[in-house]
């Protein structure tokens, strides 16, 4: 499961040495509530999909927020071991640009013993804020978790044949799953999840709009009285191991 701090989870390879503390300072308790905070209240947002399985405007603003969160927390942290914003940047430039003419397995100069490798896997950390599908995968599983599902739904959109489309907003996965590939998978249990569509342009009662939904793909008929612009409420399966 994705997580809402990310950058703890490259400490490990740069534990002692100079780089540790720009990551550990995202581990304090108080940003992490920060963080939880503002994804509890972002996530509502992210219960309408769009039926084309675009992004809405209003998902990349809120992303832009929750950068902003990060890059005050990295502040705060610079501050602590008082280093000038643009001090560290230069720094970190010129260790990138020393780790693009060595080996993987080299000792990157200046940074107390990091290889290139890890100083890689550093940067992505540092970084990981700014990584939108990582972002949106977030708050997907917490708009499910605020829905009351009962398990994380899987992503199966590859997997998945694709689904039979049903009237009143009903949709679900249809087909043999063993025929995807996946025959020894254990038996899957459907879980239903009551979502608000919102109706695309051009569309009305009785037609089929295709949309994508923490990570599958369905099929929902437009109930009669909904028309663009409006939404309505669709229950759809979703799927977790038994």
């Amino acid at each position: 499961m994705p997580d809402a701090v990310p950058q703890p989870r490259g400490l490990e390879a740069v534990v002692g040495t100079r780089l540790d503390p720009f990551l550990r300072g995202f581990g304090e308790s108080s940003f992490r509530g920060e963080v939880e905070s503002f994804i509890d209240q972002a996530a509502p947002s992210f219960v309408v999909p769009c039926p084309d399985g675009s992004n809405p405007l209003s998902w990349t603003e809120l992303h832009s927020q929750y950068c902003e969160l990060f890059d005050r927390q990295l502040v705060g942290i610079l501050d602590e071991l008082d280093i000038e914003r643009d001090e560290f940047l230069e720094w970190y430039e010129a260790l990138v640009g020393a780790g693009e003419h060595l080996e993987d397995a080299a000792e990157l100069p200046g940074t107390g013993g990091v290889r290139v490798s890890d100083f890689r896997g550093f940067a992505k950390a540092l970084t990981a804020s700014e990584d939108y599908e990582l972002f949106r995968s977030v708050l997907l599983q917490r708009a499910a978790q605020q829905q009351q599902v009962v398990a994380s739904p899987l992503d199966l959109q590859d997997a998945l044949p694709p689904v039979q489309p049903t009237s009143g907003g009903y949709a679900s996965h249809t087909g043999g799953y063993g025929q995807s590939g996946i025959s020894e998978a254990p038996p899957l249990a459907p879980l239903c999840q009551e979502i608000d569509v919102l109706v695309p342009e051009g569309y009305g009662p009785g037609q089929v709009i295709a949309m994508q939904y923490l990570g599958a793909r369905y099929e929902l008929v437009v109930p009669d009285g909904h028309h663009s612009g409006t939404s309505f409420r669709a229950s759809v399966q979703l799927l977790s191991l038994a």
